[in-house]
């Protein structure tokens, strides 16, 4: 499908061509790994997902912190994040999502770039709930390739053609 337009104020496209390039901070993102984009964010694979489908939304723009960004930025940017939570939902069978914004250094931003971490949720995936917070700080867990962050993102975009085609997340239309 390669996208579709919800309204003239947001869509989101999944053709996104493999050498596309995305900045995350000082990292360049390669478009294989970006499985959703909209005007001013896009949507990739974490580097070092703790969870099936821990993904991450960010602006297109690189801003440091939530403070700096444009309300236009801000719409845009928390569009996509439901598109995305709903689009992992649905691939991974979950019935939530954590969606986590470390706005800081001080908040445990690792990248100076403003993300927020999307995570598919099942009912008892982890023996206390809020110890999702311990996990997104600890380094051990495994890097990922970049071919396994290819694969990942690439079963994403029918998920997310599929939300954004039903025009619906959860009960609002988009």
């Amino acid at each position: 499908m390669g996208g579709v337009t919800s309204d003239s104020s947001f869509s989101v496209s999944t053709d996104i061509k493999n050498d596309d390039s995305f900045s995350f901070g000082t990292i360049s993102i390669p478009g294989s790994q970006v499985f959703a984009k909209s005007s001013m964010s896009y949507a990739f694979v974490n580097i070092r997902p703790f969870m099936p489908g821990h993904s991450l939304v960010s602006p297109l723009r690189v801003v440091k912190r939530y403070k700096d960004m444009t309300a236009a930025e801000l719409a845009d940017l928390s569009a996509l994040v439901q598109v995305t939570a709903e689009a992992l939902e649905q691939k991974h069978n979950a019935s939530a999502c954590t969606i986590v914004c470390q706005d800081g250094e001080a908040a445990g931003q690792t990248i100076s770039h403003v993300h927020f971490h999307i995570i598919p949720r099942v009912k008892d995936d982890l023996a206390e709930p809020d110890s999702i917070y311990d996990e997104l700080e600890k380094p051990t867990n495994r890097l990922w390739t970049p071919e396994e962050m290819s694969v990942a993102a690439n079963d994403m975009r029918p998920f997310v053609d599929k939300v954004v085609s039903e025009r619906k997340v959860g009960s609002l239309t988009i």
